[in-house]
């Protein structure tokens, strides 16, 4: 860092990916101050090295099918009467969204139930996965008498 006036931060593709129109900015700013000023000796640019895109040593991807299982697996690890009837997955460019379609028994009160299961499901998938989960939609499909 000293010698050359760089300095190398480790950061998830993801922020790369957002932020790439100001890292490509700075780093044009600091073209144009080098190349059509008279740079003063002795002062010294901050330069941040970021490992583009291209240079990634893999892609790391996750199907719909186990994002459906971990949905299934909170929603049974949550409550256990509610029943999952479909799970979509809705996928932006960065961000995901999941739709879950349940059955719910008569007997149950929904109201705070279903906010704190969406919540749960946001964070836990989160934590699990590392990805942005834009949104979770709970429908509830049916209302169903209680199984004894």
């Amino acid at each position: 860092r000293n010698s050359e006036g760089k300095h190398i931060i480790p950061v998830p593709a993801l922020e790369v990916k957002r932020n790439n129109p100001q890292i490509f900015f700075d780093t044009v700013r600091i073209f144009f101050k080098k190349r059509f000023q008279t740079v003063k000796k002795g002062k010294i640019f901050e330069k941040t090295v970021v490992r583009p895109e291209y240079s990634k040593r893999g892609k790391l991807s996750i199907s719909e099918t186990a994002l459906t299982q971990m949905v299934l697996h909170c929603v049974q690890e949550f409550d256990a009467s509610l029943k999952v009837e479909k799970v979509i997955v809705l996928r932006d460019s960065s961000d995901y969204g999941l739709e879950v379609i349940l059955n719910v028994p008569f007997e149950n009160q929904v109201a705070g139930h279903l906010y704190q299961l969406q919540e749960y499901i946001g964070k836990n998938i989160e934590q699990f996965t590392g990805l942005i989960i834009k949104e979770v939609n709970l429908t509830i499909g049916k209302v169903t008498k209680k199984n004894v």
